[in-house]
């Protein structure tokens, strides 16, 4: 798998566990009283950043890697959709592969929230106290996906303002940035509706 900009691999848990480093956290502070975790680390070490300025509010939660939250404590649609087959309807984080204003290639990845051991594997052998989400990439599920013309998409140095899918190629086209950059692609109908950057350290979900 060529290098990527967000996400590196986790030695001591072998070749399955990709840890990205852009951080993020809850929606509120922990209770009074309540055992420090990972992902309430997070929360108070990020709420005085500002806020992700996405309107939508599944999109902005994929941005911050905090939500929706669905099966097995995966963050996202998971990443389980059948071999050879288009993805189905949903948001699915991507190592982009390759892009143009009509077609995104992804390699899909898992990811997971802190109430799972996957997670709890991470913390184990990482400072966890900035990241409240663990990414696993151990198989290559290489999935294009069509855009349309209106595909918006949702890059953290534009501030999160949607941009068309040819404003973004400069900073997604791995040809272009000479680099795989990671997204989260939002599928509905068979086609991308909405790409959107998770955010690095230091800002954080409202």
């Amino acid at each position: 798998m060529a290098p990527m900009r967000l996400l590196r691999r986790v030695g001591a848990l072998g070749a399955a566990l990709l840890v990205a480093s852009c951080a993020a956290s809850g929606d509120a502070a922990p209770e009074a009283g309540a055992s420090s975790s990972g992902a309430e680390d997070a929360t108070l070490a990020l709420a005085v950043h500002p806020t992700i300025p996405i309107e939508d509010e599944g999109l902005r939660q994929l941005a911050a890697m905090t939500g929706p939250v669905g099966d097995e404590g995966l963050i996202g649609s998971g990443c389980a959709a059948e071999p050879e087959a288009p993805l189905p309807d949903g948001d699915y984080l991507g190592i982009v592969l390759a892009y143009s204003t009509s077609l995104i290639t992804i390699d899909v990845a898992c990811v997971y929230g802190p109430d799972t051991t996957q997670y709890a594997a991470f913390a184990e052998s990482e400072d966890a106290a900035t990241q409240a989400y663990a990414v696993v990439n151990d198989v290559v599920e290489e999935r294009p996906v069509l855009m349309t013309s209106d595909t918006r998409v949702y890059l953290e140095e534009e501030g999160w303002k949607p941009v068309d899918a040819a404003a973004a190629a400069p900073t997604l086209d791995p040809e272009a940035v000479q680099e795989h950059r990671c997204v989260w692609v939002r599928v509905e109908d068979g086609r991308a509706v909405a790409l959107v950057e998770p955010a690095t350290m230091g800002t954080a979900a409202s």
